[in-house]
């Protein structure tokens, strides 16, 4: 592991998948360590693992009649229960191969959030396009999840995409990585404000 953490300030090539999914458990640890919270930090190869199912998702004619396979399933191992008490979900996201954004996933207003320190690097038609399929399948695998009861008041259509234009900029497309974590984080404990600020 201290193999894939040595090059995670290197500027000049895309970080690994398994370095920040590291760092995420990190922080999913410090999170845990100050008590209940209303946000909890996924993985990206959580979020891979997800798309990789939108095929056999939309190959379903009737939807609601889909079952998740129970990797895919809230909560993930060694994570909390999943109830009225989690607002967002936070998540790095290797969104073309190569530039790194933090996903904020609203799951009070079915949305989701991307964190992006470089706007130039995907067009916002891009990130509509790489993440329609997670914002289709959001309310049903939720509902799977948490069970018809607790999601019976949610809306079944896809989550809505939004781009934030935030006050943090990196060049340098290696260290994309670097600044999404450090985005999720910002936005979680409310330093970094819906509309992209970042305050003092």
């Amino acid at each position: 592991m201290s193999n894939c953490l040595s090059n995670l300030f290197k500027s000049n090539g895309v970080q690994p998948g398994k370095a920040i999914d590291a760092i995420v458990y990190c922080i999913q640890q410090r999170k845990d360590s100050v008590g209940a919270c209303s946000y909890d930090f996924l993985p990206p190869s959580y979020l891979t693992a997800l798309t990789e199912e939108y095929t056999a998702f939309l190959s379903t004619p009737s939807k609601g009649d889909y079952k998740f396979p129970d990797h895919l399933t809230l909560p993930q191992p060694n994570r909390p229960e999943v109830g009225d008490w989690l607002s967002c979900l936070y998540c790095p996201y290797l969104i073309d191969g190569s530039h790194w954004v933090g996903v904020a996933f609203d799951l009070q207003a079915c949305s989701i959030s991307v964190l992006d320190c470089n706007i130039a690097c995907v067009t916002n038609e891009e990130v509509q396009g790489y993440l329609k399929p997670i914002a289709q399948m959001l309310p049903y695998m939720l509902r799977q999840s948490v069970g018809d009861e607790v999601w019976s008041s949610k809306p079944m259509h896809p989550f809505h995409i939004y781009r934030l234009d935030v006050e943090l900029l990196a060049e340098f497309p290696g260290l994309s990585a670097v600044a999404s974590l450090i985005l999720v984080e910002l936005h979680a404990t409310k330093i970094l404000s819906h509309n992209g600020e970042i305050e003092a």
